[in-house]
């Protein structure tokens, strides 16, 4: 289970009914992604408005096949909002070398990380920077 309890910055959503939501990351979001070897990664995006977006990656923004179904329920309570994802650890690498957690929001844009990055420009996708992993 992955659950996000934030602040809510009231942009809007996207345009389709709330499911799984490709381009996400252009929203109000929650990033976490988890890394294991050879590159293999997961990337799991939450929004508040009940949108998600699961994808499997094989090298750097490689994906591997279509965007995963998960089980994702938010809500948002005045100023915050709460995410629940249940996601199935067949999802996941094995083992999970890595991770960060990222969030976006806003007009202009900002983009906070757990963990920096470095580089000029947001790219979520430098996983040599990453986290490890506790043993």
């Amino acid at each position: 289970m992955v659950e996000v309890d934030a602040p809510y910055y009231q942009d809007p959503p996207p345009p389709i009914p709330p499911g799984s939501c490709d381009g996400l990351w252009e929203y109000e979001v929650a990033e976490l992604f988890l890394v294991g070897n050879k590159q293999h990664y997961v990337e799991l995006e939450l929004g508040p408005h009940g949108h998600y977006l699961l994808l499997q990656l094989e090298g750097v923004r490689q994906r591997v096949g279509s965007p995963l179904p998960l089980s994702y329920q938010a809500k948002i309570l005045e100023n915050r909002w709460t995410g629940r994802a249940l996601v199935p650890r067949s999802y996941l690498p094995d083992p999970i070398v890595a991770y960060n957690t990222f969030a976006i929001h806003g007009q202009p844009r900002v983009y906070a990380a757990h963990h920096p990055v470095g580089g000029e420009r947001p790219d979520f996708h430098r996983i040599e920077n990453f986290v490890r992993w506790p043993e």
